[in-house]
């Protein structure tokens, strides 16, 4: 049997990138190390007691009680920054490691997030495997370039939920794709956990599939689980509360719009307010409903659809209110440096780089530029680039 090497070195050079995020994140302390997972774990011990998280009193006098020994985030509290922010849904994350001890349960937190990376590596592959003249060496490739995306470090150094969204949002699509539709509803609920990371995603498969019966079992998939933990909180309508708790986010100066991506920081940067600003998601939405029905069709290609998905996670990036650690989103954009052919390859090459590794760049250049507006340009020259290939160059896929 006749051993491929360059197969060989596609799976090396995978399981490199892939120690690399393991080396970076599980080895490094700091102060920061888990710091918005513990958002997360309060809001499951929140409920565990059968409050609610969107109170903020309740909220801040569990961060209290289980942060005990956390000193990062004491000087939020006094600020009431210390609030949560995620929809009810990430419920079915935080409730479970809140059953455990905080020093347990963020370790927890990590190994569910390289869990979820793996799984991320895999519908990648699914995506792209069955491209003209894509091999397992272009398949390893494309997942450990997935994997050198800065953000995806940081968010598992963080406790981060992008990851967890990232693969609702993949794997509803696979499994619409192949007509699972319990199991790509599933998924659905998993992907509301971050909204503005999956929003425009979910509502662009929603309706360039015009699937009512996935419409339909996603709805009430999300309503059932919403619901549920709601109730188990006590809080049936906590819109005043989210209102509120929205007011206090928006105000922290780390969610400014300049430390935000796409619209938001090239706006803000022009001294735009944040409430101006918001205007953006509408424009979003109103590009992802224009594409998803002029993409809509019986049966799409492989490659087309896998050029439609970058695009809309470009797109969030453009119009949605995204830190640069979201930008866990484009793994899949870096699949396509392995699935076209080379001329298109370096096209795309400056904006995936500006995507992966706006600090690195920020460093070699003279002036002071933002790291997020270099990302951003990132995802708009991206944006376009796909366009291109998706109106122009329908075949330039390998």
């Amino acid at each position: 049997m006749k051993i491929n090497l360059t197969n060989i070195f596609g799976i090396l050079f995978f399981i490199g990138c892939f120690a690399y995020v393991l080396g970076t994140t599980l080895l490094s302390d700091g102060k920061a190390r888990h710091l918005d997972g513990r958002y997360i774990y309060v809001s499951g011990a929140t409920w565990l007691a059968g409050k609610s998280p969107y109170d903020i009193e309740n909220f801040g006098k569990f961060w209290k009680q289980h942060m005990v020994n956390e000193s990062a985030r004491k000087e939020f509290l006094k600020e009431g920054g210390a609030v949560f922010a995620y929809p009810p849904t990430l419920g079915i994350i935080s409730i479970p490691l809140a059953l455990f001890p905080w020093d347990t349960a963020k370790y927890i937190l990590d190994f569910i997030n390289i869990l979820f990376l793996l799984l991320i590596a895999w519908f990648a592959a699914a995506f792209i495997k069955n491209l003209p003249n894509v091999k397992l060496s272009n398949i390893g490739i494309g997942t450990g370039l997935g994997c050198m995306l800065a953000a995806i470090p940081t968010t598992i150094f963080l406790g981060q939920t992008s990851l967890l969204a990232l693969v609702g949002c993949l794997g509803a699509a696979y499994f619409l794709q192949h007509k699972k539709l319990w199991l790509a509803a599933l998924f659905i609920v998993l992907a509301s956990i971050k909204p503005h990371v999956s929003l425009l995603f979910v509502i662009f498969l929603l309706v360039r599939e015009t699937n009512w019966a996935f419409l339909g079992l996603s709805s009430l998939l999300v309503g059932l689980t919403s619901m549920g933990i709601l109730i188990l909180g006590g809080s049936y309508n906590p819109i005043t509360e989210m209102m509120n708790i929205m007011n206090a986010y928006t105000s922290i100066s780390f969610n400014a719009p300049t430390n935000m991506s796409g619209l938001y920081v090239i706006l803000g940067s022009l001294g735009f307010s944040h409430s101006t600003i918001s205007i953006s998601p509408i424009i979003g939405l109103l590009v992802t409903l224009i594409l998803a029905v002029t993409f809509r069709q019986s049966n799409i290609p492989n490659y087309q659809n896998l050029l439609q998905l970058v695009l809309i996670f470009a797109l969030t990036a453009i119009f949605l209110p995204i830190h640069l650690y979201d930008y866990t989103i484009f793994f899949l954009a870096m699949m396509l440096l392995v699935s076209v052919r080379w001329q298109i390859g370096i096209l795309l090459l400056p904006s995936l780089i500006l995507i992966a590794r706006p600090r690195n760049l920020v460093n070699l250049l003279p002036n002071d530029i933002s790291p997020v507006l270099l990302g951003s340009l990132g995802a708009i020259f991206l944006a376009i680039t796909v366009i291109i290939m998706l109106f122009k160059f329908k075949q330039e896929l390998r």
